[in-house]
């Protein structure tokens, strides 16, 4: 099995969130099993659920559908369960989901666990991870997600009689089983550009993520290096794996539309699996999973949703060697620099969560929060107290765009790109310019869109930064041979240099 591929979304999401709290309340037709835990800003919902694994207390695990086909527990956590801490496949007693005041209630059918050294007890959330396990297990039930009373519920009916029971409260999904063998499920979405795409529903998942080939209608940020350590999470060390931030102008899940939402995309070929991340689900406040019947029930919102964009607070933690957060960069005119950061402040509590017992990674997520939701975060300065009121930005913001060169930056070629190199595990690099933007209107008629991957310019394919911008400013026409994601081969885009007077008058006979 490939435990590994299955757990690299699900310990993106575990990093990421914190907090947990304790809700009461059951119906005679659910058995409330946890809840979801939530920083509180960033609102970035991941559902937790309590295990009593061989008759052992309650451990808390991530219910992800990253890892669809295993219960994963880790080895430093596995004797505590009274497991063998050999690594490899063990055999399970009995499993049962624990209801919230601690009690055992269904049994599920995992007969064994996949025992591995991730370090998950040593990530730094404020409380123990001991594993993941996958949603199949689950799949006999339908699984209610309430995001406003922060709980997980199992329901002991079917879909159907909760329809009946509630048929103004929920719009049906239906949802498609790619592989008849898992309980993996997708769901046919529509986005700008797309008569529909398919997304598969991830509970694990903080952020939702696009494939390649569904990369026509996003608008790009900036390219970033996420390190994913697999088994060493609490250090800098790990694999560097090329993404970017992108932003649809609308997805629509079934009749229901969301704005302005927010994406991953891996710049990664072998990734061509688009996800629905909880993030997203959890603008409905409920949802329902049911992958026996193949359903999502959300409950209905009024009006159109718009999205929660991810922040960008203009700091940098680091880990002192006194086990401190401090300030190590403060970015030039950014959110954190208008708020009065210095580097060295240590950074004690983000709205009233004191951090002593959070990783630097963690609280980094806290601090960069949503575009424009105000942080209370307390710092301790020249030994005093202080707190600041952190606003971040926009990642979409032109201050926090990688820099394009200098020469499309001005617009005289009506676009913005920036250089890419990724470098393949299995040998051999690749590199392209990556178009982030499009300022013409005449470019857009010449058939260049955002995503595109400009491998050759005018013929030439290999070129510095310095080369490049030296050469733009002499031509007045390039021809771009251009790869764009979803299709083989390569195409032609002719971009003629423009003056400043043409482009205005072409946008204002546009905005008639």
């Amino acid at each position: 099995m490939k435990t590994h591929s299955f757990l690299r979304i699900a310990f993106l999401a575990v990093i990421l969130n914190g907090f947990i709290a304790f809700s009461s309340g059951q119906s005679t037709l659910r058995v409330a099993v946890s809840m979801p835990m939530l920083y509180d800003p960033p609102h970035i919902p991941v559902p937790m659920v309590r295990l009593s694994i061989n008759g052992k207390p309650p451990a808390l695990f991530v219910l992800s559908s990253a890892a669809p086909f295993v219960l994963f527990i880790d080895k430093a956590s596995a004797s505590e369960l009274g497991l063998d801490t050999k690594t490899g496949w063990v055999s399970l007693q009995s499993v049962h989901a624990v209801d919230i005041l601690g009690n055992p209630t269904i049994e599920l059918d995992i007969p064994a666990a996949y025992v591995d050294e991730s370090n998950l007890g040593r990530i730094s959330l404020g409380h123990k991870i001991v594993g993941i396990v996958g949603s199949n297990f689950f799949a006999a039930l339908p699984v209610e997600l309430n995001f406003s009373e922060k709980k997980v519920t199992l329901y002991r009916n079917s879909v159907q009689e909760i329809l009946d029971m509630e048929k103004d409260k929920y719009i049906a999904i239906k949802l498609s089983r790619p592989n008849p063998e898992a309980w993996v499920h997708t769901v046919e979405v529509s986005a700008p550009g797309r008569s529909h795409m398919e997304m598969q529903v991830a509970t694990g998942s903080w952020l939702s993520s696009l494939a390649t080939s569904d990369l026509k209608s996003v608008e790009l940020a900036a390219i970033a290096h996420t390190l994913i350590g697999l088994g060493r999470l609490d250090t800098s060390g790990g694999d560097q794996i090329p993404t970017f931030l992108g932003r649809l102008e609308w997805l629509g899940v079934g009749s229901l539309k969301i704005r302005d939402v927010p994406c991953l995309v891996r710049l990664d070929m072998n990734e061509r699996v688009s996800r629905l991340g909880v993030d997203i689900l959890a603008l409905f406040e409920q949802v329902i999973l049911d992958y026996r019947s193949g359903y999502l029930l959300i409950k209905r919102p009024q009006g159109t949703l718009t999205a929660r964009m991810p922040g960008v607070s203009g700091l940098t933690l680091q880990l002192s060697p006194a086990y401190k957060l401090r300030v190590a960069q403060v970015a030039p005119r950014g959110a954190a620099e208008r708020a009065g950061f210095q580097v060295g402040d240590e950074i004690v509590a983000v709205n009233t969560h004191p951090t002593d017992r959070l990783s630097a990674a963690v609280v980094q997520v806290m601090l960069d929060g949503y575009a424009g939701v105000p942080q209370r975060v307390q710092i301790v300065r020249d030994d005093k107290i202080v707190e600041r009121v952190l606003t971040p930005d926009s990642p979409f913001a032109s201050n926090m765009l990688e820099k394009p060169f200098t020469a499309m930056e001005r617009g005289t070629f009506g676009f913005n790109a920036i250089p890419v190199e990724i470098e393949w595990p299995g040998g051999g690099k690749e590199h392209f310019l990556l178009v982030t933007q499009i300022t013409s209107e005449f470019t857009r008629r010449a058939g260049l869109r955002v995503g595109d991957k400009i491998i050759a310019v005018n013929g030439r394919k290999k070129w510095d930064e310095s080369e490049l911008s030296e050469f733009l400013q002499e031509v007045e026409e390039l021809r771009l041979t251009v790869m764009r994601p979803g299709e083989t081969g390569t195409r032609e885009v002719r971009v003629k240099r423009q003056t400043a007077g043409a482009a205005s008058q072409t946008n204002q006979q546009e905005g008639k």
